[in-house]
């Protein structure tokens, strides 16, 4: 089976579930291009599919900790230096991350690499722009690359402030589990 759905980087928890919820149904997913995912099936299972991404270097240790820990590796998929990583597990309330801190340090690393991406995304149609001022502007071609500009702009800025608010409310939580609201 497939199924086309659009996750942005900020929503990894709503993916999971998806991902979980597809997994109860008897589809276990096997691949995913872009926006894409190809699920193959299985016997419903209970358990639970959690996300997580890392860097290139740390992968070996990190892969076997996970697996020592009773997950399964579905898939990884190139992004950034690193890879997501889509993993099951058999108990359904099963977390990869168990502590605040080491949560709030994925967010932020997410929140570097992709912000790092959308503003040199952002710069390069700045590029284009003047290019095409240069070489004589029109309407349509201005219109067109401020389009793009403004579109990434707004993209990544809801990416960017997205994993804010996710980073200030765990920093929130941990301040008041540990007395320093």
């Amino acid at each position: 089976m497939k199924q086309t759905r659009v996750f942005w980087v900020y929503k990894s928890a709503q993916e999971a579930h998806y991902l979980t919820a597809q997994l109860h149904a008897g589809w276990r997913v096997q691949a995913r291009h872009v926006c894409r995912y190809t699920f193959v099936p299985v016997p419903a299972q209970d358990g639970v599919i959690r996300l997580d991404y890392q860097l290139a270097a740390d992968l070996p240790e990190y892969t076997q900790l996970m697996q020592d820990a009773g997950w399964t590796l579905l898939m990884s998929q190139p992004v950034l230096g690193g890879r997501w990583l889509y993993w099951q597990h058999a108990d359904p309330t099963a977390r990869i991350y168990t502590d605040q801190r080491s949560h709030i340090a994925l967010l932020r690393q997410l929140r570097r690499r992709w912000t790092g991406v959308g503003l040199g995304a952002v710069a390069l149609e700045f590029v284009a722009l003047y290019l095409v001022c240069l070489t004589g502007a029109t309407p349509l071609r201005t219109g067109l690359i401020g389009g793009l500009i403004g579109g990434l702009a707004a993209l990544y800025g809801a990416n960017f402030v997205s994993l804010t608010r996710q980073i200030r409310h765990l920093e929130r939580e941990q301040d008041w589990r540990h007395g320093n609201a």
